[in-house]
């Protein structure tokens, strides 16, 4: 798989995956679970519908009023998944200043809400990797405080959300995945795989392409003396 594909006008695009935990807090234990439960209470399919207290107020200076926002476990996952799909690519744009083409959720696991999702962004190739790596962190801090603050705003503060890395999981990842991709690209029949390729692969594998290129040279330099000097 590629994560890296860069084009002859110097801009190419990067695929970064992220995974999303979604469960209640301490909070809505204490506040909001259903009376008589001892222990604590987990999203789940077969459990709910949840209910949210609420409080909320139309002017400053009157007293708050309450009200009850009442939510399926489906509900919740169609909201998480509908503010990664619609909501988060035009505030990552404006925040990181890169063009962003896609942020699509991928995957959805029962259970507490587990999500998988990727995003496909332009980069430059004369942009140093590091800026790169550092951008993909920024998205997932974005992605947290996007969903925590619409869910905040939905539901009330009941939630814990929790945005990885899948790809690139570190920086060694992430500079294993460029030099993996950089050569394919420059050699697409090299047997690589991105699990086992390091500097040090990069480094034996430009040597002997070099120690290639220098013999073949030499070879037409000697040819050519021969025909000069002995013909």
């Amino acid at each position: 798989m590629s994560f890296f594909n860069f084009r002859k006008n110097q801009q190419g695009t990067y695929l970064a995956t992220f995974s999303v935990s979604i469960d209640f807090n301490d909070r809505y234990q204490k506040e909001q679970r259903h009376p008589g439960y001892e222990d604590f209470e987990v999203l789940s399919p077969s459990s709910g519908p949840y209910r949210f207290h609420q409080r909320y107020s139309n002017d400053e200076r009157n007293s708050n009023d309450e009200k009850y926002v009442i939510a399926t476990y489906d509900e919740l996952k169609k909201f998480a998944v509908n503010v990664l799909n619609h909501e988060l690519q035009d505030e990552c744009e404006q925040l990181l200043g890169i063009p962003i083409i896609r942020i699509k959720v991928i995957r959805a696991y029962e259970g507490s809400i587990q999500l998988f999702f990727t995003v496909l962004f332009v980069v430059d190739i004369l942009i140093r990797l590091k800026d790169i790596y550092d951008g993909v962190c920024l998205l997932r801090k974005i992605a947290e405080k996007k969903l925590e603050q619409r869910y905040k705003q939905q539901y009330g503060d009941y939630f814990r959300i929790d945005v990885s890395r899948e790809i690139p999981r570190d920086s060694d990842d992430f500079r294993k995945n460029y030099i993996h991709d950089e050569m394919m690209r420059m050699s697409p029949q090299l047997p690589l795989t991105g699990t086992n390729l390091t500097c040090d692969g990069l480094f034996y594998y430009l040597l002997i392409s070099n120690v290639v290129l220098l013999s073949f040279v030499i070879a037409l330099a000697f040819s050519a003396v021969v025909k000069v000097y002995f013909h």
